[in-house]
């Protein structure tokens, strides 16, 4: 029953584990433990209750148009131009942020189980491999054509530690267990030791290799967008396609008591929340922020460029272009 709350609620939180709940029924229906636990009525009556947990985010995408299933869904047709080109970069984040030892012992210990060689443990560990394989098969398929971030398997970790542990203390050698737990705890404390100076201090300019600098120069771009607002006595502040960005205007436009409404054009979607009188105020003169230099023709009449804002951090910084505009277009977005 505990179980079927937290899958619900999982569900509710990522889609992503859905494909935990995939290989759970695979474990239901492949193995000998997994058809007697059928029998018994705790495990019927927690998938009801999963569903009931998640039956909310049901009804509100069968009332809006699926919007959230079709969005999250078009991440699968996402492509890249080079087929595969993306695959050793997922493998090569994923070693990182686990640990080489522990994905190297994990991926040890699911073939181990395929191909009968933990015959005393193979039925305990069918139950964290068949709910990790399913996502990871996924995963590594969508690396094929697509990038996949680095957090997106994370789901699986848990299992995968188990996995993990198994193959550890199963090594004849008392020696090498030993030496194998030290030396991932070693470098696990390390990685952790190097991201952690790198997010604070970014001694190195490694490009868009570094992920902390998502962390980075938001607070100096909102500040200049803000004090650009004010002297052209814009209304609003407006964006075009990355919701990261007008996250961070909103997020320190709230910090710095700004009034002014922050919306993104492109993801008109995001705001269905929000009361239909509030969701799109034609507040103009507007400042509209967006990366390159191309104005935004599709909605405004008039857009004069005022400025070009940077947020310097370092290779891999991103330029923008500040527009006042006015006179919105039949495309400006509405409630309706």
């Amino acid at each position: 029953l505990a179980v079927g709350v937290f899958a619900g609620l999982g569900l509710v939180g990522k889609y992503t584990n859905a494909w935990l709940g995939i290989g759970l029924v695979a474990f239901l229906l492949l193995t000998p433990d997994g058809r007697r636990q059928m029998l018994r009525w705790q495990l019927w009556a927690g998938g009801l209750i999963a569903l009931a947990v998640f039956s909310p985010v049901l009804w509100w995408n069968a009332t809006h148009e699926w919007r959230s299933f079709l969005f999250q869904g078009a991440r699968i047709t996402s492509v890249e131009t080079r087929l595969g080109e993306l695959v050793p970069e997922f493998l090569l984040s994923q070693a990182l942020l686990t640990g080489p030892i522990l994905m190297a012992c994990s991926m040890l210990g699911i073939v181990a189980w395929a191909i009968g060689h933990s015959r005393q443990a193979g039925a305990k560990l069918a139950l964290p491999i068949l709910t990790s394989l399913p996502l990871l098969l996924y995963f590594l398929v969508h690396a094929l054509h697509a990038r996949v971030e680095a957090n997106w398997p994370q789901p699986v970790l848990p299992m995968m530690t188990v996995i993990a542990a198994w193959v550890v203390v199963s090594l004849r050698s008392r020696l090498r267990p030993t030496v194998l737990i030290v030396a991932q705890s070693a470098l696990g404390l390390v990685l952790i030791g190097l991201v952690t100076w790198q997010a604070i201090f970014h001694p190195l300019d490694l490009g868009i290799a570094d992920r902390t600098r998502m962390l980075r120069g938001w607070s100096a771009l909102t500040a200049e967008v803000r004090s650009l607002a004010d002297a052209h006595g814009a209304k609003s502040i407006l964006t075009a396609g990355s919701y990261r960005l007008s996250g961070e205007l909103f997020f320190y436009g709230q910090a710095a008591r700004d009034p002014r409404p922050v919306r993104n054009l492109r993801d008109t979607y995001r705001y269905d929340f929000i009361p239909a009188a509030e969701r799109f105020p034609r507040a103009f003169p507007a400042l509209f922020l967006v990366q390159g230099s191309e104005p935004p023709t599709q909605w405004f009449e008039q857009a004069v460029a005022v400025g070009t804002l940077k947020r310097d951090i370092g290779r891999a910084g991103e330029t923008y272009t500040a527009f006042i505009v006015d006179a919105p277009t039949g495309a400006f977005p509405t409630a309706d």
